[in-house]
């Protein structure tokens, strides 16, 4: 497993060019819905493509569509 965080310096995008600090209204664009679990808002899951991303947010802060991406995590080896 991968994980890439707001602290690193990457600058890297999935193959449908999303990002860390890319949209929570761009990542739905990019990637459709995501699989959310009920106690966790904050991390979109695509399990069948191998990834995740956590969206900058605290517990109780409302959803917007201009939360950013803090997190990317790659769980499977998608070569």
């Amino acid at each position: 497993m991968t994980c890439i965080k707001d602290s690193c310096p990457f600058k890297g995008k999935t193959e449908q060019g999303i990002g860390l600090g890319d949209t929570r209204k761009q990542l739905k664009e990019a990637h459709g819905n995501p699989k959310r679990s009920a106690e966790n808002t904050w991390k979109w899951s695509y399990p069948k493509k191998g990834i995740s991303f956590e969206i900058d947010k605290k517990y109780g802060d409302p959803i917007r569509d201009s939360d950013l991406i803090k997190t990317i995590v790659i769980s499977k080896d998608l070569r």
